[in-house]
Parts: C-alpha cells; sequence; structure tokens
C-alpha cells in the first residue's frame, strides 16, 4: 500500500501541482498563437478557462472600433500604452509629490493623444536615471483587437512594443488609401509585435506596403500568422532586423498577392532584409511584379518551409549573394516568369552553404533551381523538378556544391 500513498502525496505536492499548472498554460498559450482563430482576444475566454489575461501575459486588451464615438484602432494602441504604464520606485513617487502640476499637465496630454513626450525629469532631483515621460512612463505593450469589418486606412497604423494586434481572420479588412503602408513599425526600432488574424487591402498603385516591420530602423522578434494581403504598390511584408543579431521571428499562414512595382527589392511579395532566425512556414507568394519571396542579406538559418512562390513575374524564391547558411525545404515553386523572359527561376540562390531539399519546382520559365557563380558548398538534395523552363531544370555554376538524388519529371 506504500506506493498508493506515494501516488497521493505526488498528487498532493504543490511543486507538482504548479509545475502541471504552467505546462498547461504553455500549451495553450501555444495553441493561441499557432490556431487559425482570433484566438487572442482573450476577453472571450474569461470566464470559460481558467487562464486569464494575465496568465497570458496580457495585462490589458481593447476593442478597437472605428465608429463615430469608438475608438478607433491607432486610438486603442495608444490608450492601451497608456493604460500599461509601470509602478513607481521609491524615489519617483517621491517625485511626483513636487511635481503634481507639471505631472497632471502631462497626463492630460496623455489623454488628449499626444504621449509623445520624451522629458529627461529625473535629472532634476539629481537622480542617477532619468523618467522618460510619455515614452518611458507609458509603457506600450498589451493587445488591441479589431473586430470584424471594413476599415478605410488612411494613415499607417504604428504598432508598438510587446503589442498584439489582432482581428477576426479574413473578416477583418484593412483598406488601404493611396502610398499608405497599412501597418508601418518602421517609425522606430520595435521588439516582441504580433500582428494575426486580418486582412489588409492595398490601393494597387503607389508606394504603400502592406506589412513594414523594419526598413530605416529594425524590428526584432515579431511575428505575423494568419494574415492575408494584396493589391500594394511596394512589399506585401517586408521585416528587417540587425544584422548578427538572432531575430527569432515567425511568419506563419500569410498569404501574399498582387504587388504591382516591378522592382526586385520593392516589388517583392515577401521581403526578409538584415535578419537571421527567420521561419517561413506555410506562407504563399503569388502574383507579384517581382519576386514571390526575396531574401537580401539575410544570415544564420532562416527557413523557408512549406510554403508556395507562384506565377511571379520574377523568381519565385531569390537568395541574394550575401544571404548565407539558409534552408530552403519543401516548398512548391511553380510558373514563376510569367512573362517567359527566360530571365528568371523558381529558386535562384546566389548565395553560400544554403540546402535545398524537397522542394517541387515546375515549368520556372529560366532554370527550376539555379546555383549561379556565386554560390558555394551550397547542398540541392532530393528535390523533384522538371525541365520545361527555357534553359533547363538545375544549374550548377558555383564551387563545392552538392547536388545529388533530385528527380526531373
Amino acid at each position: 500500500m506504500r506506493w498508493k500513498k506515494y501516488i497521493e502525496d505526488l498528487k498532493n505536492d504543490s511543486e507538482i501541482y504548479e509545475l502541471q499548472r504552467r505546462v498547461q498554460q504553455t500549451n495553450r498559450l501555444h495553441t493561441l498563437l499557432t490556431s487559425n482563430t482570433h484566438g487572442l482576444c482573450i476577453d472571450e475566454l474569461v470566464g470559460k478557462s481558467t487562464y486569464t489575461k494575465r496568465d497570458l501575459g496580457i495585462e490589458h486588451s481593447m476593442v478597437a472600433d472605428e465608429t463615430d464615438d469608438g475608438f478607433g484602432i491607432q486610438k486603442a494602441i495608444d490608450r492601451i500604452g497608456c493604460e500599461r504604464a509601470p509602478k513607481f520606485s521609491f524615489l519617483e513617487k517621491l517625485y511626483t509629490l513636487f511635481s503634481r502640476a507639471y505631472l497632471g499637465y502631462l497626463y492630460t496630454r496623455r489623454l488628449l493623444g499626444h504621449p509623445k513626450d520624451d522629458i529627461d525629469v529625473g535629472k532634476l532631483l539629481g537622480l542617477e536615471y532619468p523618467i522618460h515621460v510619455g515614452v518611458g512612463i507609458l509603457n506600450p505593450g498589451g493587445m488591441v483587437f479589431v473586430p470584424a469589418g471594413t476599415y478605410s486606412i488612411t494613415s499607417a497604423i504604428t504598432p508598438k512594443d510587446d503589442m498584439i494586434l489582432a482581428g477576426a481572420g479574413t473578416a477583418t479588412i484593412l483598406d488601404a488609401d493611396a502610398d499608405v503602408t497599412i501597418i508601418n513599425g518602421d517609425n522606430a526600432n520595435h521588439n516582441r509585435i504580433t500582428i494575426r488574424d486580418m486582412k489588409l487591402v492595398g490601393y494597387g498603385s503607389g508606394t504603400g506596403r502592406g506589412i513594414c516591420l523594419g526598413f530605416s530602423n529594425t524590428t526584432l522578434y515579431s511575428n505575423v500568422i494568419n494574415v492575408r494581403i494584396s493589391g500594394c504598390g511596394y512589399n506585401g511584408l517586408q521585416m528587417k532586423a540587425t544584422e548578427g543579431t538572432a531575430n527569432l521571428s515567425l511568419i506563419l499562414n500569410v498569404s501574399v498577392s498582387g504587388c504591382v512595382s516591378s522592382d526586385e527589392f520593392y516589388g517583392s511579395g515577401i521581403r526578409i532584409m538584415t535578419s537571421d532566425y527567420v521561419n517561413l512556414i506555410g506562407c504563399e507568394s503569388r502574383e507579384n511584379n517581382a519576386n514571390g519571396i526575396f531574401f537580401s542579406n539575410t544570415n544564420n538559418y532562416c527557413t523557408i518551409i512549406g510554403c508556395k512562390a507562384r506565377l511571379n513575374k520574377k523568381h519565385g524564391i531569390r537568395i541574394d549573394e550575401y544571404s548565407h547558411t539558409n534552408r530552403i525545404i519543401g516548398n512548391i515553386v511553380e510558373w514563376n516568369d510569367v512573362d517567359n523572359t527566360a530571365s528568371y527561376d523558381g529558386i535562384l540562390c546566389e548565395a553560400d552553404y544554403c540546402i535545398m531539399n524537397s522542394n517541387y519546382c515546375k515549368e520556372n520559365d529560366r532554370y527550376q533551381i539555379n546555383l549561379t557563380s556565386t554560390s558555394s558548398y551550397c547542398a540541392v538534395i532530393g528535390n523533384v523538378v522538371n525541365d520545361a523552363g527555357a534553359t533547363g531544370g538545375i544549374n550548377n555554376s558555383g564551387a563545392s556544391n552538392t547536388v545529388v538524388n533530385n528527380v526531373t519529371v
């Protein structure tokens, strides 16, 4: 009978119970992050689940409402930033006793939607560290949920650090005016932004992008999940990080089509720049006037897995000569170079140490897979290709590449 008592003791052990609770909580969060729903609208789960918003790291949430009396999307994001102001230390509390009038003025500005003050008020008391009013005190973060509906976007939505912007799937439509980037995280360096479950519609011309997470600035540890983007003047999705820094970002189940520009840099459906450890999984990029997926200066184990690149006017997937050590696995790449110029390939690799495995490349106009003279030590293994292009199946013009066990159909 001792073993029964031992089992009972385990069940009653608080540490074991806490460990089980954490495992269940982690599984719950994983389900919310990867499910094809607007699961991160946690308001719907309160009362139906043992996990609260705080359990999931979400202290505040707000529903965006574009009616005349409601909060617009950007106002909701700013409001969440206001609500997540951090707690003050003793010295900060002491300072506020001597500056109620001034802080009252700043608080009024915040309520009026001007949280942009960055004033080093800490030095007024001789403190060793500053208090960044507006930017520092208004600790950004939280979640904004955008309900089903069509929203006219006349100026860019600017997310903040630690921010989740979630819609109700393709029933949430953000429709852009001319030259407007719909979601623009390039106003500053940003970290930990998640954009999910919505449809973005570009103007059909001009210079607007669907989602820009970094260009002149950078974005790290950010995710785009279950988003459909179409008709942008420039890139549908653009992400840039810092060279040599593990970005660790996820682009999951994102569809981009109809980017208008024919410039390889600006018209590619999905463009990843200067990023490490970015994962594109289950995405599709089609019918763009430039490349489907374009890695530029992107190194260190970025992956393109299970994606589709179809009917683009230039390369289906392009890995430029500064994008080493990347993996292109299990993708469908077909009917690219739709203008039949014989200038573009299914997969173009100009870099070193890349792996291309288990891809299906069909009827791309030049080569199905092309290793240029700048590529070396790449492995092209176990792919299925045809040679219906203007030039052929697999081309290997580089040095020390391994091209074996591929099937031509």
